[in-house]
């Protein structure tokens, strides 16, 4: 397929002119539309269909990977952004989109990417990680107390936090992990063969 509309969103203008003369050299009759913030971001895609749209995560206005996922789109989504981490690239696949690429890459990195979606394929990083690494230390060692058998009490004795801390914290794990309770939370480790 060659994309006949482009959406660059990104609020640096320096990258939108880059990202701009790399999809002009490889489909010179496409349409490129930019923009340069999270709310603008959201109105063209709404406004439209896309054949491609490239966008930054962080932008003025709105999270791009937010917009993207309230706002939806049938166009493949390239995120091209400064960041890397891998609960980014996960919550940018979860948002829906195709292909994620960090600006410190070479150019040709870029240009497989675009080419990739174009063809209906994705682009994504390898990355070797799972939801634990997501958890802060306190979050990992609330969760081993837990596995261990202890309540929120023994755990906060154990950590120097109140209850009401461990409570918080079995809240913001349980979250990570996208479970509902303590005995969802027992099962996943079962099933995982403990931690």
């Amino acid at each position: 397929m060659t994309p006949e509309s482009i959406l660059l969103a990104d609020d640096h203008s320096a990258i939108r002119m880059g990202v701009r003369a790399l999809v002009n050299g490889l489909w010179p009759q496409a349409r490129v539309v930019e923009v340069s913030d999270g709310t603008s971001l959201q109105k063209e895609l709404a406004a439209r269909d896309w054949d491609l749209v490239v966008m930054d995560q962080t932008m003025p206005g709105s999270n791009g990977l937010d917009v993207l996922k309230n706002t939806g789109t049938q166009a493949p989504v390239l995120v091209y952004t400064m960041h890397e981490a891998p609960e980014l690239v996960l919550k940018a696949r979860e948002a829906g989109a195709k292909g994620f690429v960090n600006k410190s890459s070479e150019p040709e990195v870029l240009e497989n990417a675009l080419m990739a979606l174009v063809q209906g394929k994705e682009w994504f990083p390898r990355i070797q990680c799972t939801p634990l690494d997501f958890l802060s230390q306190r979050e990992g060692d609330v969760l081993n107390g837990l596995l261990e058998g202890l309540g929120p009490k023994e755990i906060g004795v154990r950590l120097s936090i109140s209850a009401s801390s461990v409570q918080t914290h079995t809240t913001r794990l349980l979250a990570k992990l996208d479970l509902r309770s303590t005995r969802d939370l027992m099962r996943w480790a079962a099933s995982k063969g403990g931690l």
